[in-house]
């Protein structure tokens, strides 16, 4: 993996289908399924380096969503934590549908969506 700074800025290019950041697309899908715990780190700096409400639906529907699709038992408790802290986080965490998601976890998300 190229340094996460690096990765979080090609992911945020990629946003703009710049052909040329593909790659970090690619490596943020591979860190979800089989690292999930580095995941929360890039997801954390991406939430925190987005400017706007579009790049924070991107991340919403993007990693943090596929995150909880994949991983929702493992980050549920880091998920909430967060949401509490950040309300950049809360407001990234009020772009991820329910897709696939757990019903169980789905739940939770729910709950603290509606606080």
């Amino acid at each position: 993996m190229k340094n996460t700074d690096e990765l979080v800025d090609a992911y945020l290019r990629y946003k703009e289908r710049k052909d040329e950041d593909l790659w970090a697309f690619e490596e943020m899908d591979n860190l979800i399924r089989e690292k999930p715990i580095e995941a929360q780190d890039v997801i954390l700096k991406l939430i925190d380096k987005a400017l706007d409400d579009n790049t924070l639906a991107f991340i919403a529907a993007g990693p943090l969503e596929d995150l909880l699709i994949h991983h929702g038992e493992e980050v549920i408790d880091w998920v909430e934590k967060n949401a509490r802290q950040n309300n950049k986080f809360a407001q990234c965490l009020a772009g991820v549908w329910e897709s696939s998601i757990k019903k169980d976890i789905w739940k939770r998300i729910t709950l603290f969506r509606e606080k």
